[in-house]
């Protein structure tokens, strides 16, 4: 039977210990999302270390300035990373 959390990361026995899984680290506990933590490090692994940490702090700056606007307020800033990255607005 396949376990649900495979990809999931596990802190009890995975350390971070390359600057990119750091970066996927820091990314999925920003958006509460350890459990795609698989996503996160493919973003880093697929953009580079630069890109991505670019990209996620853009994103960041975006979800902050949007947070107190009521007409565009971004609901689940995780689903709109995601949303973001597939479609190549990176």
């Amino acid at each position: 039977m396949l376990n649900k959390q495979g990809y999931a990361l596990d802190q009890n026995n995975f350390k971070p210990n390359t600057p990119e899984t750091i970066l996927a680290k820091d990314m999925a506990i920003y958006f509460d999302d350890l459990s795609n933590f698989a996503f996160y490090l493919s973003v880093v692994n697929k953009l580079g270390y630069s890109k991505a940490y670019s990209f996620w702090k853009y994103t960041q700056n975006e979800i902050e300035e949007k947070k107190h606007d009521e007409r565009y307020s971004i609901r689940s800033p995780k689903k709109y990373f995601a949303w973001k990255y597939k479609r190549g607005h990176y």
